[in-house]
């Protein structure tokens, strides 16, 4: 991937993980191995903290923001460390800490919050946990980024829209296959927070505030000219 020229790298061309980056890794490692060592704490998640069909109807919403910080299991750990150190982590040294942690934040509360209702609605019997709205808000506001950019992701040279259309099109053949649309309302979510965020609130604002003023305006056309009458009478003059 493409990545800022003052940005360290390590050999082959890979970034150098940021210590912040590294601290919240282990953290998330470290969360994870904690749910499996100890059973009532896994249990205790799974039950609480987590959102799942139940959360809704027995007013668990803090679930909305706790389910971030508890991987379900290895593999979703390893994708979400490894999304965090190809996405996030670019972003991290471009915005600083102070915006990074708001907009995972937002991220997560706000696709939190749509998945909550959608979990009731539907009974969703796989739960949502792990940090992927973050990860979706972050994937998102890089592709802003690199929107017209070509850059090699695995391999496979991509431009930042064709990306992001990939990771929604992927979300969207598991909500199919799983018959769960949970996950997908989170990731939608956190995908627009992303993007808007990226953007800028303000910018954003402006553009709709321009899109409605002129959606408001009346273009007055002038009244077009009467042709003149041309034609000949019999006496052989004119009319006009």
């Amino acid at each position: 991937m493409s990545q800022p020229m003052h940005q360290t790298t390590q050999r082959g061309g890979y970034p150098a993980p940021s210590k912040h980056f590294m601290v919240l890794a282990a953290l998330m490692v470290g969360s994870w191995l904690a749910t499996v060592v100890v059973e009532p704490l896994r249990v205790f998640v799974e039950a609480h903290l987590v959102i799942t069909a139940t959360s809704m109807p027995q007013l668990e919403l803090w679930s909305a923001l706790t389910h971030a910080f508890f991987p379900r299991d290895f593999l979703m750990l390893f994708f979400n460390v490894l999304m965090l150190y190809f996405f996030a982590m670019p972003l991290e040294r471009r915005w600083g800490l102070k915006k990074w942690w708001a907009v995972a934040l937002v991220a997560t509360l706000l696709g939190g919050a749509a998945a909550l209702p959608v979990a009731w609605l539907v009974g969703s019997k796989l739960g949502v946990s792990g940090f992927a709205a973050a990860i979706s808000a972050f994937v998102a506001a890089y592709c802003w980024r690199h929107w017209d950019q070509r850059m090699n992701f695995f391999m496979v040279e991509l431009t930042g829209k064709t990306l992001l259309a990939l990771f929604v099109g992927l979300d969207v053949l598991f909500a199919l296959f799983s018959l769960d649309p949970t996950q997908l309302a989170l990731r939608l979510v956190a995908t627009l927070t992303g993007l808007v965020m990226a953007q800028g609130v303000a910018d954003v604002r402006m553009r709709w505030t321009r899109w409605r003023v002129r959606r408001k305006l009346k273009v007055v056309r002038a009244p077009e000219d009467k042709k003149r009458d041309t034609r000949k009478l019999k006496d052989g003059t004119w009319l006009n």
